[in-house]
């Protein structure tokens, strides 16, 4: 059964912001950074950054530009890490309360359908800073992932609830190996919808009613049942995907 790490980390934090913002993905508003846009191969260095964690300070500076907006704001990222410290704290703890109830082996379907021997385990740096409607993430790789809770300065336990089914999304990515690299992204991105946040895996009940999710989603079910992977009912999936356009 997959073990998953939660933690918070002060340098990892403000590297994945940089790469949230410089996607799109997060908003900051209230971090007042400077570090204008990074590029494609900028982000690809933070990613391998984040492979060698453990020797980060080193791993930065392997990177000139990733250096220099590292301590362009590392003052201002100081002061707003020491003000909210305890409130990802928090945040973190109440995630791992929630993963101590979750059904753990229900993950084996996602892997089994996409493929992919179980990993045997899986940390998530949970971060602060969004201030935005949406809880996001990112999964670097097959054993890393971040999650972003939405509304991070005024979280209730109804945000929260939300963004752990954005982090079983997350976990779920991490099954997929290359495949996400290689498939269109929002086609990808629905496939993984259908686990989570509102599938197979958690809030199935949720789903929306004609949404992508719920065309995919039976497809998968017979499939996982069947013992067939994502590459046998791969096509059957774009066609819904190319129908739902």
């Amino acid at each position: 059964m997959v073990k998953i790490n939660l933690f918070v980390d002060r340098e990892i934090n403000l590297l994945t912001v940089f790469y949230q913002s410089s996607k799109e993905q997060s908003k900051f508003e209230d971090l007042n950074l400077k570090f204008g846009n990074l590029d494609k191969n900028e982000r690809k260095n933070i990613k391998e950054i984040l492979k060698n964690r453990e020797n980060i300070a080193l791993e930065i500076d392997k990177y000139s530009k990733i250096r220099e907006i590292y301590n362009l704001n590392m003052t201002a990222w100081l002061e707003y890490w020491i003000k909210n410290e305890g409130k990802i704290t928090e945040i973190k703890n109440y995630l791992e309360n929630k993963l101590k109830n979750f059904d753990m082996a229900c993950f084996k379907k996602a892997c089994d359908f996409f493929d992919f021997e179980l990993i045997k385990e899986i940390d998530i740096c949970i971060c602060m800073g969004n201030n935005g409607q949406f809880g996001t993430g990112n999964t670097f790789n097959s054993s890393i992932c971040t999650l972003f809770p939405r509304k991070f300065e005024n979280y209730t336990e109804k945000t929260l609830e939300s963004d752990f089914a954005v982090m079983i999304h997350e976990i779920v990515h991490t099954f997929q190996k290359e495949i996400y690299s290689k498939e269109e992204r929002e086609f990808i991105e629905a496939v993984t919808r259908a686990f989570a946040p509102r599938g197979i895996l958690i809030n199935r009940e949720k789903c929306d009613k004609g949404s992508l999710e719920e065309l995919m989603i039976p497809i998968i079910d017979k499939a996982i049942l069947e013992g067939k992977t994502y590459f046998d009912v791969r096509e059957e999936l774009i066609e819904v995907y190319n129908k739902h356009k």
